[in-house]
């Protein structure tokens, strides 16, 4: 058997799994019987063989084969030895996500996605490592580096990335190593895709523009012309351009004309934004009658602020605003939401990277998800 490795390091920081030598021996043995040098039936070498092959203790060597064991790949027979009983492998892989995991109440929407893409990989049978990083963001430094040897020793199937860097929005510095790491990636041939950002491979994205089309839309259905756009605006960004893009579009089906007053672009911090935003621009005279927000957080401060100034929410002001399903970031007051489905979105990425590694070279385009409008 030619899985001649190297010394594993271990590494246990209370976030991202280790990668410790069992592991390693593991993820070895794993690619062994998947590149059908093992068929099912076949004996695998003894324990001594594979101790010196990996040059590691026999305790190492067992743990590692009880992981397989655990996976229904091996089977342990008096007599025979470890017996391949499957080679339908179960892929490694590497998730991807930022520090705004540790702010769930901040960003509820970054908490649901990711737990919707692990119960993702759990259902479709997938071993997960989990790297606490956005790329090239220097506090995660460690897990970028952990991520690069990991990828170098062939131990990941595929990787999947949540609030992937954006290089119209980060700074040279980050875009550059970020850069550098999908170069890496693709030198090893490893199928990688995300969460937002289009410019990865195969990515899935919420589709902010149709939020501001069907938002606007459902209220000029109803035959309110004056609907107003409320978006948080981070600079170098698209997405306040694609939701403006959508809103301006529904409105000139309708042929009702785009009033620059009615649309309030918001600063980077959502819920302050929000807050402190709409209350210096809510009209003395002329007040609009309905309101798109396109960010759930960006909405909890502009309903506050609404509350504090008198405005009845929603005989007064109808919102539609876009969140993602589970969220409970607003206010329990009647609003019409602009649902994003996590296990939707989760479901298209997972797919589609598995496909990617079923069939490498098969790079399906990019996917917009449009959200579900429901009145509540």
């Amino acid at each position: 058997m030619s899985t001649k490795g190297t010394r594993g390091e271990s590494r246990l920081n209370g976030v991202a799994p280790a990668r410790l030598k069992h592991e390693q021996v593991e993820a070895a043995l794993l690619a062994h019987i998947a590149s059908g040098d093992a068929r099912r039936g076949a004996t695998l070498p003894s324990e001594a063989q594979i101790m010196r092959d990996f040059q590691v203790s026999r305790n190492t060597v067992r743990r590692a084969i009880r992981g397989l064991v655990r996976q229904g790949v091996l089977t342990s027979l008096a007599g025979y030895g470890h017996v391949v009983r499957s080679n339908g492998v179960r892929p490694v892989i590497g998730v991807l996500y930022g520090h705004a995991m540790f702010s769930p109440e901040l960003v509820p929407s970054y908490h649901l996605q990711i737990e919707a893409i692990r119960r993702e990989l759990v259902q479709r049978n997938c071993t997960m490592w989990f790297y606490a990083t956005r790329l090239g963001q220097g506090e995660h430094e460690r897990d970028r580096q952990q991520l690069q040897r990991d990828v170098r020793r062939g131990l990941l199937t595929g990787l999947v990335a949540l609030s992937w860097p954006d290089c119209e929005r980060d700074g040279r510095a980050i875009v550059r190593r970020d850069l550098e790491l999908m170069k890496l990636f693709e030198s090893v041939k490893l199928p990688y895709t995300a969460i937002s950002s289009l410019a990865v491979p195969a990515a899935v994205a919420a589709d902010y523009g149709a939020a501001g089309y069907l938002g606007a839309r459902h209220f000029l259905e109803q035959g309110i012309r004056d609907v107003a756009l409320m978006t948080y605006e981070v600079p170098n960004t698209l997405f306040p351009k694609h939701t403006i893009d959508g809103y301006r579009k529904a409105l000139a089906e309708f042929g009702v004309p785009f009033q620059e007053r009615y649309l309030l672009r918001a600063g980077p911090e959502p819920e302050s934004s929000g807050y402190y935003g709409f209350k210096q621009w809510w009209p003395k005279s002329g007040e609009p009658s309905a309101l798109v927000v396109d960010d759930d957080t960006l909405c909890k401060g502009m309903m506050i602020a609404a509350m504090e100034m008198g405005i009845d929410i929603p005989r007064r002001l109808p919102i539609a605003a876009l969140a993602i399903k589970g969220s409970r970031t607003f206010f329990p007051r009647p609003y019409v939401r602009l649902e994003h489905d996590p296990e939707k979105i989760a479901h298209e990425l997972v797919n589609r990277l598995l496909g990617m590694i079923e069939r490498p070279g098969v790079v399906p385009p990019p996917l917009l998800i449009a959200p579900s409008v429901i009145p509540t």
